[in-house]
Parts: C-alpha cells; structure tokens; sequence
C-alpha cells in the first residue's frame, strides 16, 4: 500500500505542474494569448517589410528601367538631323536705324548628309542674314557653320519674322528661327521723315535712246519708305516712251539717298519729234510714293526729243 501511494501522488503532481492557469496568467503575469498575439504581429511587421522592400526593389527597377529607355531614346540621333543654336531670337527694344546682331550656328548632327538648298527670312525690310556659306551646301555628318541674322528697325512697331532652311531631305526635326523685336525711337526734332528730289524735272535728248537718273534722300530724322515707282506716258501722240529702272522697295534712313534711273527711247525710223509733261494731264510723269507726310506722291516732270532714223 505505501508503494501506491507514493507512485500516485508522483503522478498526480507532475499532471497538476502542467495545468493552465484559471486567471489565465503564466510567470510574471503574462497570458498565453498575448504570446501569440506577439508573434502574430511580429510575423506581420516582417511581411510587411518585406513587401515594402520588395515594391521599393520594383520600384528601384521600373525607374532603371525607365530611365534607360529614355536614355537609349535621346542617345540616337536620327539620319537627316540639323541642329540650330539658338532655335529662336528676340532682339528685344533696339533704337530705330540702328542694327542688332545675333550669330546662330547650324551643325548636321545626323547620320546621313544634309544638302542645304537655300535659306530665306519672311521679313527683309527689317531682319537680314548673313551666313559664312554660300548654297547650295552639302552639310556633312558633324559638320558646323554660322550666320549672322540682322535686326534693324525702322519704326517704332513690334516685328516678327522667321528664317527658313530649305532642304532636299525631309529633317528629323524642323528647325526653322522664329526672331522679333522692336523699335526704340530715338529722340528727334522734325520727327518725320522728308522726301528729296533732284532735279525735279527731266529735259532729255534722245538718238534713239537716252538714259538719265534722279537721286531721292531723305532729308528728315526718320525712316522714309519708298515703295513704289511709277512713269506715266503720253497716249495720245508720244514721241518716245519713258521708262524707269530701280532696286526695288526701299526704307532710307536719315540722310540716305537713292538712285532712280529713267530712259527715253524713240521709235526707230521717227523723225524728229518731241514730248511733253501733260499740264492737266497725268502724262509723262515720274511718280515717287513714300511715307512723306507731306508729299507722299512725289511728282518728276519728264520731257523728252530727238530722232531715230
């Protein structure tokens, strides 16, 4: 009986060191659920973190990846490709009559050879060009050559304009410089510009033809505009015909003249004979138009004779 009792009481005491607390409280107070509850957060932060190391490592890649694109993109040039520095001018406030400058290069970064055929700018009364080339041009891979691109106002307006390049192949990119500017009056005392004609009258003497010239200048302090040229003829009975020769429309700064040529020319086998300026009549006149305020249509008398037999 004594060995029984000592084998159950052995036994008993083992079973009760392993039964579960009733307050639901180990060692120090702690419950078997917050155990758990701690391991379950600890396995969530760690696979969090892991998920946010992992989407930062994709991010990391998608962004390499991106800008490796980008890089293998602009790293290529293309075939026919022209680059020109700078790709716009704005000259800004520039005195009137007085002339600002910008240099612009153009290099073939392409592949392949540019052939420049031509180059122009839409507004040449008051923007100008001056390249260190003549075209046609064959612009080769790495090739560079410069112009000089002119503003010189004549009023006191905003200007716009644009330089064209004209090429045989169709460019990667286009390259065209879109300028503009404006006029800064200078300080002046006629304010205005004023027309001046010598001689104001032609007498001329033909064997069969003969040629002669007026000088018109502007005697005010700003621009004068000539822009067109006109000679009427007599069409009743002339004699000869009068014809005019000159460059063009005109802007004369203070100043600045200009050369008008007029020929007379007979008939060959007229006798001698003679014209005269129509009083009246708008006949056998040499017409100057300006922006003269006072006399925006100059009139030159032309008179003429002699014999072509």
């Amino acid at each position: 009986m004594l060995t029984t009792f000592i084998l159950l009481a052995t036994s008993l005491g083992c079973n009760r060191g392993f039964e579960y607390p009733e307050d639901g409280s180990a060692d120090g107070g702690t419950s078997f659920g917050d155990f758990d509850s701690d391991a379950d957060a600890d396995a969530d932060a760690d696979a969090d973190s892991d998920a946010d190391a992992d989407s930062d490592a994709d991010s990391d890649t998608d962004a390499d990846a991106d800008g490796d694109a980008d890089a293998d993109d602009g790293g290529l040039p293309g075939d026919y490709e022209l680059r020109v520095t700078p790709g716009s001018i704005n000259f800004g406030a520039v005195s009137v009559d007085s002339t600002s400058m910008q240099l612009v290069r153009i290099e073939n970064v392409g592949l392949e050879d540019v052939h420049l055929n031509g180059i122009g700018v839409s507004d040449t009364t008051v923007f100008n060009i001056e390249p260190d080339f003549a075209v046609p041009i064959t612009l080769t891979p790495g090739m560079q050559r410069s112009m000089a691109v002119e503003y010189t106002p004549i009023s006191d307006e905003r200007s716009v304009g644009e330089v064209t390049f004209i090429t045989e192949e169709a460019l990667e990119y286009d390259v065209d410089i879109v300028l503009e500017g404006e006029g800064d009056p200078a300080p002046c005392e006629i304010c205005a510009p004023i027309i001046d004609v010598s001689p104001t009258s032609l007498n001329m003497f033909a064997w069969c033809s003969e040629s002669e010239s007026v000088t018109v200048s502007n005697n005010g302090d700003r621009p004068l505009n000539v822009s067109s040229v006109t000679v009427t003829n007599d069409p009743l009975a002339p004699c000869g015909t009068f014809t005019r020769s000159w460059p063009g429309p005109r802007t004369l700064g203070p100043g600045e003249t200009l050369s008008i040529g007029v020929t007379y020319s007979i008939t060959p086998g007229t006798d001698f004979c003679s014209d005269e300026f129509g009083v009246g009549d708008d006949w056998n006149n040499l017409h100057i138009i300006s922006n003269d305020p006072s006399t925006p249509d100059f009139t030159v008398q032309l008179k003429g004779n002699g014999t072509c037999p």
